[in-house]
């Protein structure tokens, strides 16, 4: 039970290479070209930051601002290196093995927080920062931003070490901070974009999806 456990969570990092487009899991393909979007956190933190680090004296929130720095809350001011050796492309996955993965990866996400972190506040807190990474990325895959439509293939290859042998959750330390996400970024080719009709159409799409939404809220 355990094995297939950790076989559906190392499944699901596939999705994280495929949003860009269609739904699709990553194949190698030839090489890539190298390329680099310079990093954003190299000057000082604005005048108008606000710290949550030990934030109303909870102990939990202790060094929050450490793992992205400060003024870079939802880790959007990253930089991104493309080091892929090889490029990989999206292949057509029904959709219901998708919403499959993605939910293994919201039930953990929920699983993390109500299991590691006992103070309602921090949870909130936490729970914010990693919704708005999400949520982040959806101006990626609109273009709307000015970084490439990819993830970080290093952070994503941990997803694997989440659960430890007898089912618990691995406490240890990963080795990396939030700054570092974006340093091995791999962008898969094939997606539909097309510059001329896809900026109206993905907008549309946003639109029948909160329609969706507002009609599951009534």
């Amino acid at each position: 039970m355990q094995g297939k456990l950790l076989n559906l969570l190392a499944v699901a990092i596939s999705v994280l290479s495929i949003l860009p487009s269609s739904f699709c899991s990553p194949v190698a393909s030839e090489r890539a070209p190298l390329w680099n979007l310079s990093k954003r956190l190299d000057g000082p933190p604005s005048n108008n930051f606000v710290s949550l680090s030990n934030w109303r004296g909870i102990p939990s929130l202790q060094g929050f601002d450490d793992f992205n720095g400060i003024s870079n809350f939802d880790g959007s001011k990253n930089g991104q290196v493309v080091v892929q050796e090889k490029q990989v492309v999206c292949k057509t996955q029904r959709v219901e093995i998708i919403q499959q993965q993605l939910v293994i990866l919201r039930e953990m996400a929920k699983r993390i927080i109500t299991e590691q972190i006992c103070e309602v506040e921090t949870q909130t807190i936490v729970l914010s920062q990693f919704h708005n990474g999400v949520k982040d990325f959806k101006k990626d895959l609109a273009r709307k931003s000015n970084r490439a439509v990819g993830y970080d293939a290093n952070i994503a290859s941990h997803l694997i070490r989440l659960v430890n042998s007898d089912g618990s959750l691995n406490s240890g330390s990963f080795g990396f901070q939030g700054t570092d996400v974006g340093n091995a970024t791999i962008v898969p080719t094939g997606s539909n974009w097309n510059n001329a009709t896809s900026p109206e159409s993905v907008q549309a799409a946003e639109q029948a999806a909160q329609a969706a939404l507002n009609a599951t809220k009534v």
